[in-house]
C-alpha cells in the first residue's frame, strides 16, 4: 500500500528499477526551469504523470472472511456504493465503451461465454 499511498496522495512514483513518475507541474519545470530535454529526463528514468491520471478502483464490501478495508485503505479512497448493474445496462455500457470490432463479440454475447462473475467490474 506504500506506493499506492505515494501515488494518490504525492502523484510521485518511484519504481524499483529507479524510474521516477512526476507529476506534470514537476516535469514541465524540470524542462522549462532547469533546461533539461525530454532525451536526458527519460535517460535518467524521469517520466511525466499525465494530469488527467485518475484511479479508479472497485471492490466488494468487505465481510468478516475478508476485512479487506482498513484505516490505512480508507485513507486512500472516496468510496460511493453503487448497485449491482443488471445485464441489460451492463451490457449498453460495455457496447458504449468498448467497440465492438468483430462478430467473436457478438457470438460471446449471444451464447452466453465470458459472462463471469467478476466481468463488467470496471464499467
Amino acid at each position: 500500500l506504500g506506493i499506492l499511498h505515494q501515488l494518490i496522495q504525492d502523484r510521485h512514483l518511484t519504481l524499483f528499477d529507479g524510474s521516477e513518475y512526476v507529476p506534470w507541474h514537476v516535469y514541465e519545470h524540470l524542462l522549462e526551469g532547469r533546461g533539461l530535454t525530454r532525451a536526458e529526463l527519460q535517460s535518467q528514468r524521469v517520466f511525466p504523470i499525465h494530469p488527467s491520471f485518475r484511479i479508479v478502483a472497485t471492490a466488494a464490501p468487505p465481510t468478516p472472511q475478508n476485512a479487506w478495508l482498513s484505516n490505512e485503505v480508507a485513507q486512500l479512497f472516496d468510496f460511493h456504493v453503487v448497485s449491482p448493474y443488471v445485464d441489460v445496462v451492463e451490457h449498453a455500457a460495455r457496447a458504449r465503451l468498448l467497440p465492438v470490432s468483430t462478430n467473436t463479440s457478438a457470438q460471446e454475447d449471444a451464447g452466453g461465454a465470458g459472462t463471469d462473475a467478476g466481468a463488467g467490474a470496471g464499467v
